[in-house]
């Protein structure tokens, strides 16, 4: 196994590191990803700085800003657990 110049195997890490005012917007759509955790076939992620995208399986594309109006579109249109 390949060792890094620091004397530990693995890879690379490379972690972001956004200010305090970026954090916590993300954190913000906690409540959102933990919902779409639960529904099948959904692929979802954050962008930078704190938009979150919904793809549904076979549908178009949502982005949003607000962490309540992701919540409320995931409750009624995508039926989580």
């Amino acid at each position: 196994m390949e060792r890094t110049p620091e004397g530990r195997s693995g890879g690379i890490h490379i972690f972001p590191d956004f200010t305090q005012d970026v954090n916590s917007k993300r954190a913000a759509f906690r409540e959102a990803r933990s919902l779409l955790r639960t529904c099948t076939g959904v692929r979802y992620g954050l962008r930078y700085p704190a938009t979150l995208v919904i793809t549904p399986e076979g549908g178009q594309t949502k982005s949003f800003e607000s962490p309540k109006d992701a919540v409320d579109y995931i409750k009624k249109k995508l039926s989580p657990g």
